[in-house]
C-alpha cells in the first residue's frame, strides 16, 4: 500500500510499459529481507565465491506528463495498493523480517533526479514451504 501522508495530491507513475521518451517519472519498488536469496558467482581463476551486491527490483512504474493515462493522482490521506513480483526467496521455512522501499525519480536529458523516497515499517512474518507431491 502506498499512502499519501502529505497535504497535497501527488502524481505517481502507474504504467508498466517503459517509456523511451523523456522527461518521465519512475517509481521503483523493492523489498529487503533476510529471506531473500543472496546472489554469488565463482571466480573461475581463483575458485573464490564472490557475493553480488544487488537489490532485486519488485516493480518499476513509469509515467510521462504527455500521457495522463500513465499517472495516478493520489489524494491526501488516500492509499493505493500496488502488486509486484517477489524477489527469489530462500525456500526455507522460518520467521523473517520484510521492509518495502520506494523511490520516485524524474528522468530528463539522460540524468536521474530522486524526488522522493519512502520505507515501510518492517513486518515480521513466518513463511512455510510447500513441497510438491509426487505421483
Amino acid at each position: 500500500m502506498i499512502t499519501n501522508i502529505g497535504t497535497e495530491p501527488i502524481k505517481l507513475p502507474s504504467s508498466v510499459a517503459l517509456f523511451s521518451s523523456e522527461p518521465r517519472e519512475s517509481l521503483t519498488l523493492w523489498l529487503t529481507s533476510d529471506a531473500i536469496m543472496g546472489r554469488a558467482f565463482i571466480d573461475r581463476d581463483t575458485g573464490s565465491v564472490i557475493k553480488i551486491e544487488i537489490v532485486e527490483i519488485s516493480a518499476e512504474l513509469d509515467g510521462g506528463s504527455d500521457d495522463l493515462r500513465s499517472v495516478y493522482i493520489l489524494a491526501p490521506n488516500k492509499s493505493i495498493r500496488v502488486r509486484a513480483s517477489s524477489p527469489l526467496l530462500k525456500g526455507k521455512a522460518g520467521t523473517y523480517s520484510f521492509t518495502a522501499h520506494a523511490e520516485l525519480a524524474r528522468i530528463s536529458n539522460g540524468t536521474m533526479q530522486v524526488t522522493g523516497t519512502a520505507d515501510s515499517k518492517s513486518v515480521i512474518t513466518t513463511l512455510s514451504v510447500t513441497r510438491p507431491t509426487s505421483r
